[in-house]
């Protein structure tokens, strides 16, 4: 019980923060903390061909290599290539509404 009341008191102290690699982290069992990077929400298409003229038509900003998805007969996602963060987005898809 009194250690955890010390371990308690420790962790009251202010965070300090280190750069490792490039990295941000804490010296509270050092977590990482990823920077913000803001995300559009998903765009959801009722054909596939809305989602051919939406990718053809450049509306927005895309990666040069996409991936898309075969879900299942009445719906298909496309996915961007991974992030700097190794993260994948995945804001379109398009389906057969039944």
């Amino acid at each position: 019980m009194i250690k955890d009341a010390l371990r308690y008191i420790v962790g009251l102290g202010d965070a300090n923060e280190h750069e490792i690699n490039g990295d941000t982290y804490s010296d509270k069992e050092l977590y990482r903390i990823d920077p913000y990077i803001p995300r559009a929400d998903p765009i959801k298409m009722h054909t596939l061909t809305s989602l051919v003229d939406y990718i053809k038509a450049e509306v927005d900003d895309m990666a040069e290599r996409m991936i898309v998805e075969v879900r299942s007969p009445e719906e298909v996602a496309l996915y961007s290539q991974l992030d700097t963060l190794r993260c994948r987005g995945s804001g379109k898809s398009a389906g057969v509404p039944l």
